[in-house]
């Protein structure tokens, strides 16, 4: 009983720990974003730098009020302070847009399809796939390959100018997989599935995917989870 008692209370102070280290680490978070921002007049004024203009700052307080304050009113350190806050901002905004361009460059390259295994048993042999759980649905965008689909990325709206692979995994008896395919060829692919309550992996067929027309998959086992891979083209 005391032994029980002794791991009871160590459990209920380590959650009280992780709790209080958690809100510690918020707070630090909140007031990393934060500076102290000195006035003419040597008073402070802790508060977020939001955007500015010519003439003055918009600032927001730890109580949430946003309000302008004119440089003006700030003194020489407090308006260096302010400018560099602005500057890190402009120079991370500036460097995500780059980041967002180089990867939509990169994306509008040919793609090219990797090599898969013969007889793959997990997800973790495939570099190029597509992970569908019950209940879930999936929108995968793909760059074009000679020979099939390849860099498959997850989306949230189907795209209009790549070629993307919708899956929906509905739960219900049966189960049923609705694959629609935008490809501009008749997509053969292969898919792994996992059971209920399982861990290991099973191939399973999927009928190859025309173009634009909803393909209809449906079991009676227990499927949880499909990996679908290998997008090649169906010679016709």
């Amino acid at each position: 009983m005391k032994a029980s008692m002794l791991a009871m209370m160590f459990t209920a102070a380590l959650s009280a720990t992780v709790a209080i280290a958690q809100e510690d680490k918020a707070e630090a978070t909140e007031a990393a974003k934060t500076l102290a921002i000195e006035g003419k007049d040597g008073k402070t004024i802790q508060a977020e730098v939001l955007s500015a203009d010519e003439d003055s700052v918009q600032i927001r307080r730890a109580d949430g009020k946003e309000f302008d304050l004119p440089f003006a009113r700030l003194s020489d350190a407090g308006t260096a302070a302010v400018r560099k806050v602005l500057a890190d901002k402009k120079a991370e905004m500036e460097a995500e847009i780059a980041r967002k361009k180089a990867e939509e460059e990169e994306d509008k390259k040919p793609g090219v399809r990797v090599k898969v295994p013969d007889e793959p048993k997990s997800p973790d042999e495939l570099t190029e796939k597509i992970v569908v759980k019950k209940g879930e649905i999936v929108i995968t965008r793909f760059a074009e390959a000679p020979d099939g689909l390849a860099r498959p990325k997850v989306v949230k709206e189907a795209p209009e100018d790549r070629p993307y692979i919708k899956v929906e995994f509905k739960d219900g008896d049966p189960l049923v997989a609705v694959l629609t395919s935008s490809a501009p060829k008749t997509v053969k692919v292969r898919c792994l599935a996992r059971t209920k309550g399982e861990t290991t992996f099973n191939e399973i067929t999927i009928l190859p995917l025309k173009t634009g027309t909803p393909s209809f998959e449906t079991w009676s086992d227990p499927l949880e989870e499909l990996v679908i891979f290998d997008f090649g083209y169906l010679e016709e």
